[in-house]
């Protein structure tokens, strides 16, 4: 589960997640790497066990919602696809759409927290925040932090909330923005923009967690894309 206090925001899909539930993580990636390919799971000594075909996706999460255990990709940067794995290794997995956007740049980064104070997991990903409904069939609904959409890549970004705050990232540009955001009163409304001191000052800018401190640092030119 992606937490609070737990940034988020990658290269590329490759993690590691028990999907099968025996207590041993598998690693989970699109096979091809940053490209179009197979999103498979990979045990040791067993035959890879395919998630979903076709697809580009640059992050992808373990996840929970409401009490399901699964696995989130943001496929074209243009949604929020939830998988649950099938009940033994090889069976279909099932997935849902949470949200699909309809923006002019590619969506980053994911962070689970309770935005609105009403006892449930909600998500940041990219420029929004996602209120999550009363019941896993319901629909999700949208919510903006920000407008930042004026380049391709401009809200795949690099997220970190501490509980009070948000922490955006814009880590695939040249002098990328690094931004607070208060939420206001109304969280519905487009939240209240604190620039961070090295905004705009760094080619990529990348989140790390040291200590428990977040760190912000330049980024290899590599990133920037």
């Amino acid at each position: 589960m992606i937490g609070a206090g737990v940034l988020a925001g990658m290269d590329r899909c490759d993690l590691r997640m028990d999907v099968d539930g025996d207590g041993v993580k598998e690693r989970v990636m699109v096979q091809g790497g940053r490209e179009e390919g197979r999103l498979v799971a990979v045990g040791p000594g067993r035959k890879p066990w395919v998630i979903d075909r076709h697809v580009v996706t640059r992050e992808c999460y373990e996840l929970e919602i409401f009490g399901r255990r699964g696995l989130v990709i943001l496929p074209w940067g243009m949604a929020v696809r939830f998988y649950e794995p099938g009940r033994e290794w090889g069976a279909e997995w099932i997935y849902q759409d949470l949200y699909s956007f309809y923006t002019a740049s590619w969506q980053g980064g994911l962070v689970q927290a309770d935005v609105d104070g009403d006892g449930r997991p909600d998500l940041f990903v990219g420029n929004y925040w996602i209120r999550s409904p009363e019941s896993f069939e319901l629909p999700w609904r949208l919510f903006a932090i920000n407008a930042y959409h004026e380049h391709p890549v401009s809200a795949t970004a690099q997220l970190h909330w501490d509980g009070q705050r948000l922490l955006w990232v814009e880590s695939r540009r040249p002098r990328g923005r690094v931004v607070w955001f208060r939420p206001p009163e109304d969280v519905r409304q487009l939240w209240i923009a604190e620039p961070h001191e090295k905004s705009g000052q760094l080619d990529c800018p990348q989140l790390r967690m040291r200590g428990g401190r977040v760190e912000i640092r330049a980024g290899d030119r590599w990133r920037c894309r």
